[in-house]
């Protein structure tokens, strides 16, 4: 599976059904700012955490013939 693009490729060994499980997670990354520079306008990162937005999971059946 290429993570960037989400394309899941590849050749198959045998024929028959197959089931696949594909899951996928979402992360941001937050940064905590300066509120007393960001009052005069400057931007000014203190650090940078990184939040969980979600997890989702999709399952299905391919026919290889």
């Amino acid at each position: 599976m290429d993570e960037a693009a989400g394309i899941l490729s590849g050749t198959p060994t045998a024929t028959g059904r197959a089931e696949v499980t594909v899951s996928a997670t979402i992360d941001r990354p937050v940064r905590k700012l300066d509120e007393k520079a960001l009052i005069w306008g400057r931007e000014q990162v203190l650090s940078t955490t990184t939040e969980h937005v979600g997890t989702a999971t999709q399952k299905f059946v391919i026919d290889v013939q």
